[in-house]
């Protein structure tokens, strides 16, 4: 079991398994060395591979290292991926604040099938309300990816 040491935005270190983090394509990219993108760097140290984060905070990246640990095995059978669809309604209930910080964060890190997500519930959320209201509430009219 290959384990990639993670810092977070907020400094702090996740010690990860290497196949959980399948379903970020930046991270893989990240780790494999196929790309080199900057205020991310990939060093080895003592051995384990470590990986700057600047984008995601500690409390979001929490937050996708479960999803990405329910989901291992979507990766391994692709066919078979609405069996976690129950977890994943669960897992999105939420206020509207953390919901959105979970889907920028999903966003900078690539994982496609989780910003779809938060981003129904999202829609499911603010139904009915007006536009206006949704963008104040959501301080989206300041919205940065970082």
């Amino acid at each position: 079991m290959t384990i990639v040491k993670i810092i977070t935005k907020d400094g702090k270190s996740h010690k990860v398994e290497h196949r959980a983090l399948y379903c970020s394509g930046l991270l893989m990219r990240r780790i494999s060395g196929d790309c080199e993108l900057i205020g991310r760097t990939l060093c080895y140290m003592e051995g384990t591979p470590t990986l700057n984060l600047p984008e995601v905070k500690s409390k979001e990246f929490k937050k996708i290292l479960e999803y990405c640990y329910q989901h291992i095995e979507d990766y391994v059978q692709p066919w078979d991926s609405y069996k976690n669809m129950s977890w994943d309604l669960l897992f999105v209930v939420m206020d509207k604040e953390p919901l959105l910080d979970l889907a920028k964060a999903a966003c900078c890190l690539e994982i496609e099938a989780l910003v779809i997500l938060c981003c129904d519930m999202l829609l499911a959320m603010c139904e009915g309300e007006f536009l206006a209201k949704v963008i104040k509430e959501l301080k989206l009219d300041r919205l940065e990816l970082n």
